[in-house]
């Protein structure tokens, strides 16, 4: 996969912020930065299957990547209630939920930034087992 915006971008601005807020904890190379482009409510959408699975409903099809200020936080919260739930923590109550149901294949190749994320963990992970 080619390196996405996110890669390019986003990802390194927020790795160095992480770093700053982190002082003198360095980021390791056993350690792996889940940075979602644009926000974390869109990995959350990125899978029907998974949505349904867990709130017993689909939800709507995502508006393009680059979106108005707090579109995905407000588009989350519209599809969760429309299951005729009040999330109490604007939906993020449900992302373990979410995230167990994925189809992190599919999800990684259609949402570049969760499949960069994908693709470190899995560099990790084979890095791990070769130095057993």
């Amino acid at each position: 996969m080619a390196p996405s915006q996110a890669r390019s971008q986003i990802f390194v601005g927020r790795k160095e912020l992480i770093e700053v807020v982190n002082g003198s904890i360095t980021i390791g190379d056993r350690t792996v930065l889940a940075i979602p482009d644009p926000h974390i409510e869109r990995w959350m959408m990125v899978d029907q299957r998974a949505f349904k699975e867990v709130f017993k409903r689909g939800c709507d099809a995502l508006p393009r990547i680059k979106c108005k200020k707090n579109e995905y936080k407000e588009l989350l919260l519209k599809q969760i209630r429309s299951a005729d739930i009040e999330p109490i923590f604007g939906g993020m109550e449900y992302a373990e939920d979410i995230a167990n149901s994925l189809d992190l294949h599919h999800c990684g190749d259609s949402e570049p930034s969760l499949g960069d994320f994908l693709k470190d963990l899995r560099g990790l992970l084979s890095k791990l087992r070769d130095d057993k």
